[in-house]
């Protein structure tokens, strides 16, 4: 076997451990060995947090839970949540979609436990649980609503698994 062919060979592997770790803006690419994991964050939190909250918050819950972040196809929440600078801030820098949902969608979803706070500031009794829920198209949760306070601020982050890329 020459120099050439050993290299050749190597390159060759080294594409396809490559291949099978890297992402491309939460998105496996198609030859990945985990191209059916796609992850859904749902978010909830009070007005005005920061994306450093929120991306805070997110890696704490990933950590947590031996998650790769990696594998997050988008976030999720309620409509209200559209123009929230922190959110759309932290979607945009990590390139992955937002998906938002009306109380009413939201209310459809079963939970294991809705809040009647939440219920009467917002119309839902579940914003996180039921949108990560909503946008992995499932019903179960891989992670269960998580409620964090940070640098002073509510953050609730929930987790659900789609068997294939709904961005």
């Amino acid at each position: 076997m020459t120099s050439f062919d050993i290299l050749f060979a190597m390159a060759d592997v080294m594409e396809r451990v490559l291949k099978s770790r890297l992402t491309c803006a939460g998105i496996p690419i198609q030859t990945c060995n985990d191209a059916n994991k796609y992850l859904w964050v749902g978010i909830g939190c009070q007005r005005g947090v920061s994306k450093l909250v929120i991306q805070e918050a997110i890696e704490s819950v990933f950590t947590e839970h031996d998650l790769d972040l990696a594998t997050i196809a988008g976030i999720a929440t309620l409509d209200r949540k559209a123009n929230e600078a922190g959110l759309l801030d932290y979607c945009r820098e990590s390139g992955l979609f937002l998906k938002t949902y009306r109380p009413e969608r939201l209310n459809s979803v079963i939970v294991d436990r809705p809040s009647r706070l939440v219920s009467e500031l917002v119309g839902t009794a579940s914003v996180a649980e039921a949108a990560a829920l909503c946008a992995a198209q499932t019903k179960t949760l891989l992670v269960h609503k998580q409620k964090l306070r940070i640098a002073g601020n509510g953050v609730t982050v929930a987790i659900a698994q789609s068997d294939r890329n709904l961005a």
